[in-house]
């Protein structure tokens, strides 16, 4: 009985001091496991976080840059725009100084206190309207062989632009182009043609002349809008 109880305990023995070798084994071997599992989660972790810092880095660089390329063309817009104001208004101006700039610009315009000899709604007397068409076929008034006829025809009902229908006074190319005039009236008109396609002083304003001129180019305004028939009296 008592070599049994040795034997048993020498058994016990042995086991406890395998057990005592194994258990930190195994311990280290499942640490190990682990271990290198999470060390590739945290990897794996670590590289979805440097993905995602980059993008996320990369689309505040495209945000950034993209106000600054939308000013740098909303920019070059308004810096164009500007240019092209620019270069209207110079030539606006360019075109006003050239027609300032006339030698006789101020003497085709109705003088200070100035009253005309004719009546621009057209109840002239038929006298004064003949005398007129008479003046318009002359080419003794210019220095160059052309009369008002030369460019309006001998009955004046040619050469004319729309405008023409509208009643005195009404803008005229060449009034606006080469003397800077919104509008004319008849009798400047008339001091237009003298002094830049016939070539010659304008008329005395209180002639004759231009006052029949004057009541003859009425009349044929009134015709061209077909407010009158072609005779003189109306």
């Amino acid at each position: 009985m008592r070599l049994d109880r040795d034997l048993r305990s020498q058994l016990l023995g042995r086991l406890h001091k395998q057990l005592c070798y194994s258990a930190p084994a195994i311990a280290l071997v499942a640490g190990g496991v682990m271990f290198q599992t999470f060390t590739a989660q945290q990897t794996v972790l670590a590289e979805e976080v440097s993905s995602t810092s980059v993008m996320l880095a990369s689309n505040h660089r495209s945000a950034e840059a993209s106000p600054e390329a939308g000013s740098e063309a909303e920019a070059e817009g308004e810096a164009e725009a500007e240019g092209e104001a620019e270069a209207e208004a110079e030539a606006e101006a360019e075109g006003e100084a050239e027609a300032a700039s006339h030698p006789k610009a101020a003497l085709v315009r109705r003088p200070d206190g100035y009253k005309p000899q004719y009546d621009e709604r057209g109840n002239n007397p038929a006298s004064l309207i003949e005398r007129g068409e008479a003046l318009f076929n002359d080419a003794s008034l210019s220095t160059n062989g052309l009369s008002c006829a030369s460019c309006h025809g001998a009955k004046g009902d040619a050469g004319f632009q729309t405008s023409f229908q509208q009643p005195f006074p009404h803008p005229v190319a060449m009034g606006t182009n080469m003397f800077g005039m919104e509008t004319v009236h008849a009798d400047e008109m008339v001091q237009l043609c003298m002094v830049a396609p016939m070539a010659a002083e304008p008329l005395p304003w209180d002639s004759e002349e231009l006052a029949a001129l004057a009541a003859y180019v009425v009349h044929a305004q009134q015709r061209f809008a077909g407010e009158v028939d072609g005779h003189c009296n109306r």
